[in-house]
């Protein structure tokens, strides 16, 4: 034992008491000079790779198994306790296109006597069905965000693909991150998209016809909630791409990120669309999206036409077919063309194809102008809630949703069917990072 103990001394100091090592000595040929380029040592990337997923980062303990799962598990929130207030909030838009007829209720008054009474004369007792065209933004946003994302992982399987085998692991990580990062964008449209449609119910409030119609203030108080449900999920999904990403150049792997045998750590990274543009849309962007990507905060998107389907090529520009024509349609039934402005301005990727810096801003501001409209809405009456409801109105309310909002939308919204794809995409069954208690209190009004 000790003649070993004096032996592994000696191989460990060797280098202090020669002038080079003795493995350094023994010159590499050509060949292996050429190999030892794109060398990686399996074991240690394999060894690293297994600690990490092991242990989890930064509370995400699936962070290597999960491509699209966005919220944190373990001692996060519950999605379970969640998905009946988002349930609601999406019920109050599952047959608003088909309805196109109805979906609001417009009331006619006339003066008598100087006071505006109920037009009897009109309509069934003074009251007819009106069309809801403000409900086309959010449905026409989840039909592009479909669309947008299954393009945009089709193009990162096919990159993984060609991957050479000898980086596996760091391109695994890159191609999670990449998805990642596609959800992020996609989320952070969607949420533009409900703030936008939370935005364009505020000028139907603002008409007398509508402005008793309690479901204009249920349907943009849903909408509100949805908006908030994404950004959550969109902040999720860049934290998850940024982990995943510097996970990736923490491994051992070959070369520098370049577009030809590492595609997936060139795509996955921030600068590579704006400093090799050319590559960035040649490798890493499907070719019907690649014509305007141009940095992480401006990227193409997918369009939808005023069906509320999705137009990935965005000819509905040239035929003036978008959805926006739907939207403003609305103002044949008497609503200001400049209350709609400010909805407009932010679904401005599923009409032109392009998302950029501007967004974030229109995002803001359509917030700041329903948080206003709803908190001015005083009805005549409450609605009677049942228990269950009213744990759904205490979610809502918890997530910043007014009360008497929140109850008017648990009460008229439906929980018996589910949230979108979208919505539940990139969330893992056990959790959801949205304010939300097990133990809820139930809001009385």
């Amino acid at each position: 034992m000790k003649q070993l103990i004096l032996l592994l001394i000696f191989l460990f100091t060797t280098p202090l008491y020669a002038d080079e090592s003795v493995f350094d000595s023994i010159e590499a040929d050509d060949e292996e000079i050429e190999l030892a380029e794109d060398y990686i040592h399996q074991g240690k990337a394999d060894a690293q790779t297994l600690e990490t997923c092991t242990e989890g980062v930064n509370g995400y303990s699936d962070i290597c198994t999960e491509e699209s799962s966005a919220f944190k598990g373990g001692s996060m929130k519950t999605l379970e306790v969640m998905l009946p207030a988002l349930t609601a909030a999406y019920s109050m838009f599952n047959s608003a296109v088909s309805a196109q007829g109805g979906g609001l209720t417009k009331t006619y008054y006339k003066e008598v006597d100087g006071v505006s009474e109920v037009d009897t004369s009109k309509g069934t007792d003074g009251q007819e069905d009106a069309p809801d065209y403000c409900a086309y933004i959010g449905l026409a946003g989840e039909a592009a965000s479909t669309a947008y994302t299954t393009i945009q992982n089709n193009q990162t399987e096919q990159t993984y693909i060609s991957e050479t085998a000898e980086a596996t692991q760091a391109a695994t990580f890159y191609a999670l991150a990449d998805s990642h990062k596609t959800l992020k964008k996609a989320s952070t449209v969607q949420t533009a998209i409900w703030g936008a449609t939370a935005a364009c119910y505020v000028a139907y409030a603002t008409q007398a016809s509508y402005t008793g119609d309690w479901k204009v203030w249920a349907k943009m108080a849903a909408a509100t909630f949805i908006a908030l449900y994404y950004k959550k999920k969109a902040d999720a999904h860049a934290e998850r791409y940024a982990i995943l990403k510097q996970m990736a150049k923490d491994l051992p792997q070959a070369g520098e990120c370049n577009p030809y045998t590492q595609k997936s750590c060139f795509c996955a990274e921030d600068t590579s669309a704006t400093s090799d543009p050319v590559n960035y849309n040649k490798y890493c962007e499907p070719s019907v999206l690649s014509s305007e990507t141009t940095s992480e905060e401006s990227y193409a998107y997918v369009c939808t036409d005023s069906s509320g389907n999705a137009d990935d090529d965005c000819s509905c520009k040239t035929t003036g077919t978008c959805i926006s024509t739907k939207v403003v349609a609305a103002t044949n039934l008497g609503l200001d063309p400049t209350a709609l402005k400010s909805a407009l301005s932010a679904i401005k990727p599923i009409t032109s194809g392009f998302a950029d810096a501007s967004l974030a801003s229109a995002s803001a501001n359509n917030s700041a102008l329903v948080d206003k409209a709803l908190d001015s809405y005083k009805p005549t009456t409450s609605p009677t809630l049942t228990d269950d409801q009213k744990k759904i109105a205490a979610t809502l309310s918890k997530n910043g949703i007014p009360k008497t909002a929140a109850a008017f939308l648990a009460k008229g919204s439906k929980t018996t069917g589910s949230a979108p794809a979208n919505a539940l995409g990139g969330v893992s069954k056990g959790s959801l990072e949205l304010n939300s208690d097990a133990d809820i209190t139930l809001i009385d009004l």
